[in-house]
């Protein structure tokens, strides 16, 4: 009796073992749902032609020249004032996780889809997890553009 219960025991304990190596985890399941969802797709993309310059790939940003959007309490504040710094742009002092950053950062070019992807991009991969916006609210915040702060040079 204990030797059947010795087999049953080491036959499930395979049973398991083999499983876990063919079924990915939640967290990879997870990564597997986001990379296959074109409007994350599209902020990928969008993020790597027209942020990731200045703010790096993996949203680390340039020591002393460009703020990190990687944890960044700044992009925790009020989603509105993101939304509007990459609709048109920033020329302010600002400051990120204790870091004072003077300079400018142009507009993004794009659709209200496409910076909409951008922000929920930024949000879902540097650890920011807390904002999303739908291309509606991008939209809303464009026509009421006149209360940003707008660079000068695109008034």
């Amino acid at each position: 009796m204990k030797r059947n219960y010795l087999f049953f025991l080491l036959f499930i304990t395979g049973i398991l073992s083999v499983f876990t190596i063919i079924i990915p985890s939640y967290t990879e399941l997870i990564q597997l749902n986001k990379k296959s969802d074109i409007r994350y797709l599209n902020g990928y993309n969008q993020y790597n032609k027209k942020c990731a310059f200045c703010h790096q790939q993996d949203g680390s940003g340039i020591k002393d020249y460009f703020p990190p959007l990687y944890n960044s309490d700044y992009l925790l504040k009020d989603k509105k004032v993101v939304a509007e710094v990459l609709i048109f742009g920033l020329m302010d002092t600002i400051t990120v996780n204790g870091k004072t950053y003077s300079g400018i950062m142009h507009p993004v070019l794009g659709t209200d889809q496409d910076i909409a992807d951008i922000f929920n991009y930024m949000y879902q991969e540097f650890g920011n997890n807390a904002q999303s916006i739908t291309s509606l609210e991008i939209s809303t915040i464009r026509q009421k553009g006149k209360e940003a702060k707008r660079l000068e040079i695109y008034k």
